[in-house]
Protein backbone atom coordinates (compact mmCIF):
# COMPACT_ATOMS: atom_id res chain seq x y z
CA UNK A 1 0.00 0.00 0.00
CA UNK A 2 1.18 3.23 -1.02
CA UNK A 3 1.56 5.86 2.03
CA UNK A 4 -1.70 7.45 0.90
CA UNK A 5 -3.49 4.17 1.41
CA UNK A 6 -3.89 3.78 -2.74
CA UNK A 7 -2.38 0.70 -4.40
CA UNK A 8 -3.44 -2.02 -1.92
CA UNK A 9 -1.95 -5.46 -1.88
CA UNK A 10 -2.20 -8.74 0.24
CA UNK A 11 1.35 -9.40 0.94
CA UNK A 12 -0.33 -13.01 2.73
CA UNK A 13 -2.83 -15.19 3.42
CA UNK A 14 -5.26 -17.98 1.94
CA UNK A 15 -7.34 -14.63 -0.34
CA UNK A 16 -3.80 -13.88 -2.18
CA UNK A 17 -4.66 -13.51 -5.80
CA UNK A 18 -2.40 -15.78 -7.95
CA UNK A 19 -0.94 -17.83 -5.35
CA UNK A 20 -0.70 -21.60 -6.30
CA UNK A 21 -0.65 -22.51 -2.79
CA UNK A 22 -1.27 -19.89 -0.77
CA UNK A 23 -0.38 -20.06 3.22
CA UNK A 24 -3.31 -20.38 5.74
CA UNK A 25 -2.21 -18.69 9.50
CA UNK A 26 -2.39 -15.55 11.49
CA UNK A 27 0.07 -12.55 10.74
CA UNK A 28 1.12 -10.17 12.90
CA UNK A 29 3.25 -6.86 12.76
CA UNK A 30 6.15 -6.79 15.34
CA UNK A 31 8.10 -4.11 13.74
CA UNK A 32 9.67 -1.62 11.22
CA UNK A 33 13.72 -1.97 10.38
CA UNK A 34 16.12 0.86 10.75
CA UNK A 35 17.21 2.21 7.48
CA UNK A 36 15.10 -0.51 5.44
CA UNK A 37 12.24 0.90 4.42
CA UNK A 38 11.54 -2.31 2.04
CA UNK A 39 11.17 -5.21 4.75
CA UNK A 40 9.15 -5.07 7.98
CA UNK A 41 9.20 -8.06 10.82
CA UNK A 42 6.23 -10.20 10.91
CA UNK A 43 4.90 -12.52 13.17
CA UNK A 44 3.31 -15.82 11.31
CA UNK A 45 1.83 -18.53 12.81
CA UNK A 46 0.43 -21.18 10.15
CA UNK A 47 -2.68 -22.95 11.33
CA UNK A 48 -2.26 -26.39 12.08
CA UNK A 49 -3.93 -29.69 13.92
CA UNK A 50 -3.50 -27.94 17.21
CA UNK A 51 -5.81 -24.96 16.60
CA UNK A 52 -6.16 -22.51 18.45
CA UNK A 53 -3.47 -23.05 21.14
CA UNK A 54 -0.31 -24.49 21.30
CA UNK A 55 1.14 -22.85 17.92
CA UNK A 56 4.50 -22.11 17.09
CA UNK A 57 4.83 -18.55 16.07
CA UNK A 58 7.93 -17.62 13.74
CA UNK A 59 9.81 -14.31 13.03
CA UNK A 60 10.05 -13.42 9.26
CA UNK A 61 11.78 -10.66 7.51
CA UNK A 62 9.00 -9.62 4.87
CA UNK A 63 9.97 -7.55 1.38
CA UNK A 64 6.99 -4.86 1.88
CA UNK A 65 5.97 -4.96 -2.18
CA UNK A 66 6.20 -8.81 -2.79
CA UNK A 67 5.69 -10.45 0.30
CA UNK A 68 8.98 -12.67 -0.12
CA UNK A 69 9.62 -13.79 3.61
CA UNK A 70 13.08 -15.27 4.91
CA UNK A 71 12.41 -16.54 8.65
CA UNK A 72 14.37 -15.14 10.89
CA UNK A 73 13.72 -17.55 14.21
CA UNK A 74 11.25 -19.48 15.88
CA UNK A 75 9.63 -18.69 19.23
CA UNK A 76 11.20 -20.79 21.93
CA UNK A 77 7.74 -21.21 23.13
CA UNK A 78 4.10 -22.16 22.05
CA UNK A 79 1.88 -19.31 21.52
CA UNK A 80 4.33 -16.48 22.42
CA UNK A 81 5.00 -12.77 20.71
CA UNK A 82 8.24 -11.58 19.51
CA UNK A 83 9.69 -8.54 20.21
CA UNK A 84 12.32 -6.96 18.22
CA UNK A 85 14.60 -4.04 18.39
CA UNK A 86 15.13 -1.15 15.92
CA UNK A 87 17.61 -2.72 13.75
CA UNK A 88 15.42 -5.87 12.96
CA UNK A 89 16.51 -8.55 15.11
CA UNK A 90 14.21 -10.58 17.39
CA UNK A 91 15.33 -9.88 20.94
CA UNK A 92 12.39 -11.57 23.48
CA UNK A 93 9.65 -13.54 23.75
CA UNK A 94 6.76 -13.74 25.77
CA UNK A 95 3.94 -16.05 26.73
CA UNK A 96 2.14 -17.48 29.72
CA UNK A 97 2.83 -20.94 31.68
CA UNK A 98 0.25 -23.30 32.58
CA UNK A 99 -0.31 -21.72 35.67
CA UNK A 100 -0.82 -18.26 33.46
CA UNK A 101 2.24 -16.78 34.88
CA UNK A 102 4.13 -14.57 31.93
CA UNK A 103 7.48 -15.97 30.98
CA UNK A 104 9.70 -13.77 29.36
CA UNK A 105 12.77 -15.35 27.25
CA UNK A 106 15.57 -13.30 25.85
CA UNK A 107 16.82 -14.86 22.60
Amino acid sequence: MDADGGNPKMLYGYRMANTAAPERGWAGYIGGIAHDPDHVLVEIVPWEKQFPHNLLPVAYRMDVHTGKKVAVIAAPVKDAQLVADHQGRVRFAYADDDDEKMQVYML
